[in-house]
């Protein structure tokens, strides 16, 4: 009796696991067959297989949008925000856990509110600041505000 609920209770969890996956699955779905239509196919099959295959998208995408520039420009903000964060908290993370002074607890305090404060709401003051500094419309000033957020998540937890 016992093994008989079991096996049923498996068999209802991998269920509901499969329909999760096929939820969470069916965008990517579309969205790779939708990338290989003509735009008469997208309005008149839209969840269809596409006939004949159309790659006039991708090499659009790669000869007149020039997107190698932005994965490069992709690439080099995350790259670099990722070794200055890891460094950074590295080094915060264990000066404040081995050392004994007295501002410790304020700023751990700090880092810890940091996750509290919505970076939405200095969004104004940030595009303010990279204007000001010259900054505005450069890779570095997604550097600099990526590791702002990373140090105050990554520090915490």
């Amino acid at each position: 009796m016992i093994a008989l609920r079991s096996r049923w209770a498996k068999a209802l969890s991998y269920l509901i696991m499969a329909f999760y996956a096929a939820l969470v699955l069916f965008p990517v779905y579309l969205m790779l067959v939708t990338s290989l239509k003509n735009n008469r196919q997208i309005f008149t099959k839209p969840f269809g297989l596409p006939s004949p295959v159309d790659f006039s998208g991708y090499i659009k995408l790669f000869t007149v949008a020039q997107y190698h520039i932005y994965f490069q420009n992709s690439i080099f903000v995350t790259l670099t925000a990722l070794l200055v964060i890891v460094i950074l908290t590295a080094l915060a993370s264990y000066a404040l856990a081995k050392y004994d002074f007295q501002l410790k607890n304020f700023l751990y305090l700090y880092f810890v509110a940091g996750l509290i404060i919505p970076i939405r709401l200095g969004t104004i003051g940030i595009l303010n600041t990279m204007i000001n500094i010259r900054l505005f419309d450069s890779p570095w000033s997604l550097v600099i505000v990526y590791i702002a957020m990373g140090f105050r998540w990554e520090y915490s937890s």
